[in-house]
């Protein structure tokens, strides 16, 4: 997400991309980790160098959790992509969300597709590549959803997404809110 250009991102489950000691808490660029070639990390001070990674058991970051659940908070439109939404504590991030639509993206049912205003039933790559290349032409595309949707349009989109108006739904306005 931030290869992309994302500059809120909650990595609740961490990332790879950087290491720390267990012992020190130093911290590690994966670039640096990588040249040991497979070789278990160790610190200077001896501790075990790993990812920043949240593994299965442990407690997630607190101060994570609650800017994720901040950022829902103040949501107008909830997009959730690749998820079944049945892990806890994530699935529950939702109950925070007051808005009025959540789009949902997924190739499987979730627990929260009745609740959703639209539901795509495919691969994220593909939804999102075609939405891509409608709001690149400002345009419509077709898609087949679980809510009957037959066809969505992007107006007023603009390259690089900074001044879009609306996103249209068979007919219907949803509101999106420009990002600062």
């Amino acid at each position: 997400h931030q290869a992309a250009g994302s500059k809120m991102v909650f990595e609740l489950h961490g990332t790879v991309y950087r290491h720390h000691c267990d012992r020190c808490g130093r911290d590690f660029p994966t670039e640096q980790v990588k040249v040991l070639g497979g070789n278990v990390p160790y610190c200077d001070c001896d501790g075990l160098i790993h990812p920043n990674v949240v593994l299965y058991e442990e407690g997630l970051d607190q101060a994570t959790v609650e800017g994720a659940v901040n950022a829902i908070e103040r949501a107008d439109l909830l997009i959730i992509g690749g998820t079944s939404l049945a892990v806890y504590p994530a699935a529950s991030f939702l109950r925070y969300y007051g808005g009025r639509d959540i789009v949902l993206i997924n190739k499987g049912e979730t627990p929260y597709d009745t609740r959703a205003s639209l539901v795509f039933r495919d691969s994220i790559g593909q939804v999102l590549a075609a939405a891509d290349e409608a709001m690149t032409v400002k345009a419509a595309f077709d898609f087949e959803t679980t809510s009957g949707c037959k066809r969505v349009y992007f107006t007023g989109w603009t390259r690089p997404y900074s001044n879009w108006t609306a996103l249209y739904v068979d007919g219907r306005q949803i509101s999106l809110t420009r990002n600062g």
